[in-house]
């Protein structure tokens, strides 16, 4: 029984380490376009309409990788290992994380943009949040009491990403940020 045990968790180890390494290639492009981003939406006066573009090149360039991460998760998984369980257990968590990609993108990129214009609270506190009051919490439920373990962690990274993308767009959106920049004046 416990070489079982022993056997699951270095498969969920690996599976694990497998799945974020590729995932990574999902998101990377984001935060190139978060970084020219803050600088537009920092220096310009049109801001709302740069941050809009990034937000939006990000997310579609972003939902492309992801459906290709999504598809291709098993053949990307047996690049790093060729242990059958380790990889259908990648592909899983590859999946799973999928259909998140494209809200991180906007977590990413909106995030960036609303520290060029110097909104660095919200996305400070929406971080904190989601990390700890979702992802954490979720995580525990979800592999604790529903028993879903490595699949249970990933599944709260996913609702995690999804709602710090969601909240960032929201908060895009309300403009609320203008005053904040200078933009608006407060009145």
């Amino acid at each position: 029984m416990t070489a079982v045990v022993a056997s699951l968790s270095t498969v969920a180890l690996a599976a694990n380490h497998i799945a974020t390494t590729a995932e990574g290639l999902c998101y990377l492009p984001a935060y190139g376009i978060s970084f020219a981003g803050i600088a537009l939406v920092g220096q310009a006066e049109d801001a709302q309409a740069y941050g809009r573009l990034a937000a939006l090149l990000g997310f579609f360039l972003t939902l492309g990788t992801a459906v290709a991460l999504f598809l291709l998760a098993p053949y990307l998984a047996a690049l790093f290992n060729s242990d059958a369980e380790v990889v259908a257990q990648a592909a899983l968590m590859l999946r799973i994380v999928s259909v998140s990609e494209p809200f991180f993108a906007l977590s990413i990129i909106l995030s960036g943009a609303l520290r060029g214009a110097h909104d660095v609270r919200f996305p400070m506190v929406v971080g904190l949040l989601c990390m700890w009051g979702v992802r954490i919490v979720l995580a525990s439920i979800l592999v604790y009491r529903a028993g879903m373990g490595l699949a249970g962690v990933w599944t709260a990274m996913a609702a995690d990403l999804i709602l710090r993308g969601v909240l960032c767009a929201l908060r895009w959106r309300s403009g609320k940020w203008k005053t904040i920049c200078g933009l608006e004046r407060a009145g």
